[in-house]
């Protein structure tokens, strides 16, 4: 009898789940060497977890437009009720490329709907083209109160502070992607840095899957108990170990060519 090949299935909040609980896996080990693990366990986590918020009921909505990824929020039509029509605009934090959407009234005419409908083969073919949007783009969707994050009633968006983006925007650039795409050199990061916009993004995943009310959560397993449960570890872990700000930035890192 032919042994048939082991496999692994995962869905949109599994995915996110994993990655929440994997970074309290690396939180776990004693060495300094842990904080990349968990500069990347943690990056995925806010990042799957913006795609599991804006994406449970409607993929499309986490699907790049065909303009381009730097396209993407920057020119989208909404009408809420007898409101005044919007479109909006991509608005970046301090230089980029984190950024947030705002809308203003505009005078454009409504685009003229086809009546028609899509073939839903069709759809998704032209779907599966389409690429996921990039992490700013989901994280500025998930801060978005008026379309993205404002289409169920009851509904709420992420808030942040401008300061809690910078570190973020540190994490992502000058930890998780230098190391993740590491060139020959030394490379010196600051672990308090690292410390800091851990807590940032556990504070934003933590109101994303258990207060933001955006997806439904599956009758069979207990993500819901495994998030309280990592959020409540990594707390208690990176709190133990009070941040120390890096003088005159929250987050920092440093390369010296070798």
């Amino acid at each position: 009898m032919t042994a048939q090949p082991e496999t692994f299935t995962v869905g949109e909040l599994e995915n996110a789940v994993d990655s929440i609980e994997t970074t309290c896996f690396f939180l776990d080990r004693d060495e300094p060497l842990r904080w990349k693990w968990v500069a990347f366990a943690i990056h995925h986590s806010i990042y799957s977890m913006c795609i599991t918020c804006l994406g449970m009921f409607q993929p499309s909505c986490v699907l790049s437009s065909r303009k381009g990824k730097d396209k993407d929020d920057d020119g989208h039509l909404c009408q809420i009720g007898n409101r005044p029509l919007m479109k909006s605009k991509r608005v970046p934090v301090a230089t980029g490329p984190a950024y947030r959407i705002v809308w203003e009234p505009t005078n454009e005419p409504i685009p003229e709907n086809n009546d028609s409908p899509e073939d839903p083969v069709e759809r998704l073919r032209r779907q599966e083209n389409l690429p996921l949007i990039g992490f700013w783009t989901a994280l500025a969707r998930v801060q978005d109160p008026i379309l993205w994050m404002g289409r169920l009633g009851n509904s709420k968006a992420l808030v942040m502070s401008d300061e809690e983006i910078r570190q973020l925007t540190w994490l992502h650039q000058r930890v998780r992607n230098e190391l993740m795409h590491f060139k020959p050199k030394s490379y010196t990061v600051f672990i308090d840095g690292v410390r800091t916009a851990t807590l940032t993004a556990v504070r934003a995943v933590q109101f994303l899957a258990l207060e933001s009310h955006t997806f439904v959560w599956p009758e069979n397993g207990n993500h819901y108990e495994r998030i309280q449960r990592a959020v409540k570890r990594m707390r208690e872990r990176l709190n133990g170990e009070q941040p120390v700000q890096p003088s005159g930035c929250s987050a920092s890192g440093s390369t010296t060519a070798g």
